[in-house]
């Protein structure tokens, strides 16, 4: 976008000629608001209206002629009134140098004395007939304002009071008629000043310091209806008490109205009243507007403000220009020029019936701007620039009387200062013509910083911030505050829900589906989501009658995207289906079941919990099932599982409740309901496992185990099978080292891991446990087999292999000794030996330099001396295994053959051969001579059975033959 400077242009004044040919031109083909008829007319005595925008209300607001209301009143004595007043009205002195003729000086508030001085100073002061009752008059000609201010703060009131009464404040002066003086009983009836002066536009009533109570005034209209225009249009009444019993006696008070409005006061109570009547004289050069056509004109703006939806109740009316702090925070809105004043006192009137507020607010808005590359900064003009735009926002409110907003962030977090055009090209706050005034509306940037990276030796790469400010009217409905807040995000709305969950107000619950409704973006939490759903299903919920159903759907609607329904939500949904029926629910539940943004993120424990809701759903709704689960419900529980497998994945939670889940869902919907889901937890569980580099690797793979255990026990298969051993294969990615801090979960561990494993992953846990100096520490420091002498530094560097062999056979020991089963430990240390020990003896010489292996089985046959005694499920013995295996390691057999010597003469039932020809075959010649000779007569028998004929005859042949040529 290219930024280009032009002069502030606004919206066009009220009751202008452009501003009327703008609104003729904007409601071409919708009827015109202004008449009788069309759409307008249709809708003026309907009470169900159909609802507006804002750019409804722009419309509106450029077509209102006299911007004003047939009356109105407040404190004009320092020019800072309620905040509910709009205009600020000029300040008027308090010294105001009252004088009457032949009395002198009177003070206010006045005396009895002067009082009674004033009222006797001519018999015939007291009016008895017409509408003035008991009031003392007292002409022009006999009193002074003697402060020469008053002359000056009057001209300054009557532009307040033009302002108000939606006149131009140079077409209108004041004129002084008499001073009335009120008592005790005084009133004035209802009247009209039908027989004024045709210059004369209506009544100004200045009241002076007064101590009185009672004597309220009303001031009330009657439309004339001659025709459609003004049908609709309601008789209206206001009231003033103009600080009776109250600052009164310390101020000054005003009172202005047209003069075909009826005007009356109650009897004074008490004390004296003294008030100014003046004439509001109208230029004879323009036509004297009246209340009667005060009213058509504001009625437009009235209704589209009033149709608004409670969320779009806040406009932003721009302003001329930025307005210094100072003045505004001094005068307020009185600050403002008679344009600002004009727009703000229509807005004002026409709101007065739903409480609208206004405030005064300043934007602020940067503009990152930069040059194209072939420019630099000093040949480029404001026109290459390229800029991109932030967010405008609001950085100061002032209430109308300047006093600066203190909790405005809520404002802040909703207004959205973008225009919303008459055209529809946009859906802001600002009212303007068409999207093109933006540049007209935040008038021209100062630059407030500039950066200058040097990318090329002859090119600057600049990058300039322009900051734009400028004064807004900002208007919101109080009454729909509950709404617009909850336009700032789903914090808001949790407020909200919070708000009335906690007062169970089913009113303002109502309010506020009716706002997700209407504005899809309000989303709220998991815990509000429950926390209104139970309003609906609750027993008070059923008051609602038909429209519980209703509230429920959009209540499930408007949880949060990236929100998963927690296990009490989806409990309470079961609730409402089975309160509301599938039928009425199923589409708002599908909808939260299918949400993709929502299954993206989808944990392992929310795709249980989900998986239990559509479990229970499915048991409960007996629709589900067959060809009832069409492409309108979705196979939900199909679904639920295919999402899980494109899912980022991260560690579950907690396995052991993954695992309870799990065997909770099997025993209560069976193995075939539930498999496909078993199939989704394991591989999510190995996935985490096998990428994840969290520090409890180890603790986390031991309940994998035991999760698989479970599965294995509650339904036997090969399905289940095929998931232990797939984690015995990722036994190598867990740390060796950890593994002996869970001592109770060791040994099962291991005898998987020896049931399961392959030789690869035997070879490598034994070179680790015969091997890693570090490990083996830490293992009998963590198994309870400290000894003592035995530092903890003990594997430091220059240690001595004695001293590495001590602390595995410490080790070797501990298993045994944490073993609850004594024939499991047994099993645990023979595959212990024959799985990793002793493949490690294979790769070391014949006696070997390195002979850290061997000790490790001597400690293993001391600990389970029953082991070489031991067949294993091939009935094979652990001598069987030895001269296979330690094929150049003499020590290892010489060991295993002397814990159990009578081994020596069992052959071995898979290969058929004795002990000492095994060796021989491997080539081990000192382990087939030193089991030999443990048992000569197996010479003997291999030669007696070279006479029996068959095939075992030459097989047996062949063996001796070998045998004696070894020997």
């Amino acid at each position: 976008h290219h930024q280009q400077h032009h002069q502030p242009q606004q919206l066009p004044p009220l009751g202008s000629a452009a501003a009327e040919e703008e609104f003729e031109i904007c409601n071409r083909g919708r009827g015109d608001a202004t008449k009788g008829g069309g759409t307008e007319g249709d809708t003026r005595n309907n009470k169900t209206a159909e609802p507006t925008d804002r750019f409804d209300v722009f419309n509106a607001l450029t077509s209102v002629k006299y911007p004003g209301s047939f009356c109105a009143g407040g404190k004009a004595a320092d020019g800072s009134p309620t905040r509910n007043n709009a205009t600020i009205p000029a300040a008027l002195p308090t010294t105001v140098g009252l004088r009457v003729e032949d009395i002198g000086n009177i003070p206010l508030p006045i005396t009895d004395l002067h009082a009674k001085q004033i009222q006797a100073r001519d018999a015939s002061a007291g009016m008895k007939d017409g509408p003035y009752h008991d009031a003392i008059r007292v002409e022009p000609g006999d009193f002074q304002i003697q402060n020469p201010a008053w002359d000056g703060a009057l001209t300054e009131l009557l532009g307040g009071v033009a302002g108000k009464l939606g006149v131009k404040a140079d077409r209108i002066s004041a004129k002084l008629d008499v001073m009335l003086l009120f008592g005790k009983g005084s009133r004035i009836d209802r009247h009209c000043n039908t027989d004024e002066p045709d210059d004369v536009m209506g009544t100004l009533i200045v009241q002076l310091p007064s101590s009185f109570t009672g004597g309220k005034m009303h001031v009330r209209h009657d439309p004339v209806v001659d025709d459609d225009d003004d049908a609709g249009i309601e008789t209206e009444t206001f009231s003033f008490d103009l600080g009776a019993n109250s600052d009164a006696a310390y101020s000054c008070h005003f009172l202005c109205h047209y003069a075909d409005c009826a005007c009356e006061m109650e009897p004074v109570e008490s004390g004296h009243r003294v008030v100014l009547m003046y004439s509001i004289c109208h230029d004879r050069t323009h036509t004297k507007p009246t209340a009667s056509m005060i009213r058509p004109s504001m009625v437009s703006l009235e209704r589209s403000m009033a149709q608004l939806p409670p969320h779009r109740k806040m406009i932003v009316v721009p302003l001329k220009r930025r307005y210094k702090v100072a003045s505004i925070e001094r005068k307020g809105i009185g600050a403002l020029d008679e344009r600002g004043r004009s727009y703000a006192e229509a807005i004002r009137v026409a709101g007065k019936g739903s409480d609208w507020k206004l405030l005064i607010v300043e934007g602020t808005r940067d503009d990152t701007e930069s040059p194209p590359d072939f420019y630099s900064y000093s040949d480029c003009s404001d026109s290459h620039f390229t800029t991109r735009s932030s967010r405008p926002r609001l950085a100061s409110a002032y209430y109308e009387d300047g006093t600066r907003v203190g909790a405005w962030h809520w404002i802040s977090d909703v207004i959205d200062l973008s225009v919303c055009c008459r055209d529809g090209s946009g859906d802001g706050m600002i009212l303007a013509p068409s999207s093109s005034e933006t540049s007209n509306i935040w008038g021209k940037g100062d630059i407030t910083s500039i950066s200058r990276p040097t990318y090329y030796e002859h090119v600057e790469n600049i990058e300039r911030t322009k900051t734009y400010k400028t004064t807004f009217i900002l208007a919101y409905d109080t009454g729909a505050e509950f709404e617009l807040k909850c336009l700032s995000g789903r914090r808001a709305v949790n407020a909200a829900a919070k708000q009335v969950s906690s007062a169970q107000d089913y009113d303002l619950l109502q309010r506020l589906v009716s706002m997700f409704e209407s504005t899809p973006a309000c989303k709220m939490s998991t815990d509000a989501c429950l926390s209104l759903l139970q309003m609906v299903v609750g027993p008070k919920g059923a008051d609602l009658g038909g429209k519980r159903v209703l509230l429920a759907k959009g209540i499930l609607c408007r949880l949060s995207d990236d929100c998963e329904p927690n296990q009490a939500l989806f409990d309470l949904i079961l609730v409402a289906i089975e309160t509301f029926g599938w039928s009425e629910l199923s589409h708002s539940v599908s909808r939260l079941l299918e949400k993709k943004k929502r299954k993206k993120p989808l944990s392992l424990d929310n795709f249980l919990v989900r998986v239990d809701f559509i479990l229970k759903l499915r048991a409960r709704c007996k629709v589900f099932g067959g060809d009832a689960l069409g492409p309108s419900d979705g196979d939900f529980l199909s679904e639920c599982c295919s999402d899980m497998e494109p899912t980022e994945r991260t560690a579950p939670a907690s396995i052991p409740s993954i695992t309870s889940s799990l065997k909770a869902m099997i025993s209560q919907y069976g193995w075939d309901s539930t498999r496909r889901v078993v199939e989704v937890c394991v591989h999510f569980i190995s996935y985490c496992q096998r990428y994840s580099h969290h520090q409890n690797r180890t603790s986390e793979f031991l309940q994998r185990v035991d999760l698989l255990l479970m599965l294995h026990s509650v339904h036997h298969s090969c399905s289940t099978k095929a998931y232990i051993v797939d984690a015995v294969k990722d036994f190598d990615t867990i740390h060796y080292k950890d593994l002996f801090r869970y001592p109770e979960e060791m040994v099962k561990l291991l005898r998987l891991f020896f049931q399961y494993g392959t030789n690869e992953q035997f070879v490598s846990f034994g070179f680790w446990l015969c091997t890693y100096e570090a490990s083996l520490s830490e293992i009998i420091h963590a198994a309870g087999a400290y000894v003592a002498g035995i530092s903890e530094t003990a594997h430091c560097a220059g240690e001595t292999k004695v001293t590495k062999v001590t602390k595995v056979i410490k080790c070797i020991k501990c298993i045994k000794n944490q073993s609850k089963n004594p024939s499991e430990s047994r099993s645990l240390a023979s595959d212990l030996v024959v799985k990793c020990l002793l493949p490690e003896l294979s790769t070391q010489g014949r006696y070997g330099e390195n002979v850290c292996s061997a000790p490790h089985v001597r400690a293993v046959l001391e600990a389970f001396s029953d082991i070489a005694q031991t067949e294993d499920a091939d009935g094979k013995l652990l001598i069987h295994h030895a001269v296979t295996a330690c094929a150049t390691n003499l020590h290892c057999v010489t060991d295993i053959f002397n814990a159990n010597r009578k081994a020596a003469s069992v052959m071995d039932p898979v290969t058929r051969l004795y002990p000492f020809m095994a060796a021989a075959s491997t080539e081990n010649i000192d382990a087939a001579f030193k089991l030999l000779v443990a048992d000569p007569n197996l010479i003997l028998s291999c030669t007696s059975s070279t006479s029996n004929g068959g095939k075992k005859k030459r097989k047996r042949t062949l063996s001796c033959s070998g045998v004696g040529g070894v020997l």
